[in-house]
């Protein structure tokens, strides 16, 4: 498929893929003229770039992960690593969240006549 088809399908623009093929994620097959062409298991590789890309993974953490276009090199401390900067975040945002919470109470009491 070239550039263009395979943009819409998966959803990604045409500009998006020629970065991604700069950066080593994905990798066309060839060339008609100037266009470039994909097979189709690039739409699979553009899901995982996707889910990479949501669970916080920088480009070239997905391109480590990802690896050659046949094989994943998965790099278990990695997502381990990643699993747990992404358990601290979510813990500082509740906090962030239970704080919010709390001054939104207190706006709302009075002490002894006296707003709080």
């Amino acid at each position: 498929m070239d550039i263009s088809q395979g943009a819409k399908q998966s959803g990604v623009p045409a500009s998006t893929l020629r970065f991604y093929e700069k950066k080593y994620l994905i990798r066309s097959v060839g060339r008609h003229g100037i266009r470039r062409f994909f097979s189709k298991d690039i739409l699979e590789r553009l899901v995982l770039i996707a889910l990479g890309r949501v669970a916080g993974f920088s480009l070239d953490e997905i391109a480590g992960i990802l690896g050659s276009e046949k094989t994943l090199d998965v790099d278990r401390d990695l997502l381990l690593n990643k699993a747990f900067e992404l358990d601290e975040t979510i813990q500082k945002l509740s906090a962030m969240r239970d704080g919010r919470q709390l001054t939104q109470r207190l706006a709302t009491w009075s002490v002894r006549g006296f707003d709080v």
